[in-house]
């Protein structure tokens, strides 16, 4: 799904380069925003829904995850990040803010690495 968002961006940037030039109409560009729009709206729900399986299994404990781990996932992540953004000056904010998908799935990987390795390593010294 990132991938298609990214490569979105492709198509709108072309759409508004060939409509300055007039080589097409305003309508085709807000087409292209309008089927952005709805790929943005599928990768949330889809961020929410899979944050929320993550929160229930993590809580559950069927993952190498503490359970503390379960208030770090993407979508907490950007709810902590966002008042940030908004604090920092213009235009920081406005460079930062195109990045918190981005931001906030790196901070959960991150973590996540983290926390793994330190579940794991001593796992496997047990086991020798």
């Amino acid at each position: 799904m990132g991938i298609a968002f990214h490569m979105s961006y492709g198509f709108i940037g072309s759409s508004w380069s060939y409509y300055y030039e007039n080589k097409i109409p305003l309508e085709v560009v807000e087409r292209y925003d309008f089927y952005w729009r709805i790929l943005v709206a599928t990768m949330l729900v889809e961020m929410i829904f899979a944050s929320i399986l993550y929160v229930i299994l993590v809580l559950k404990g069927k993952s190498l995850f503490p359970k503390w781990m379960a208030l770090c996932n993407p979508l907490f992540i950007i709810l902590y990040v966002l008042p940030i953004i908004f604090a920092l000056p213009a235009p920081i904010g406005g460079y930062v803010a195109p990045a918190c998908l981005n931001l906030s799935t790196m901070v959960f990987v991150g973590l996540s690495i983290i926390v793994i390795r330190r579940n794991l390593i001593p796992m496997q010294s047990e086991r020798t």
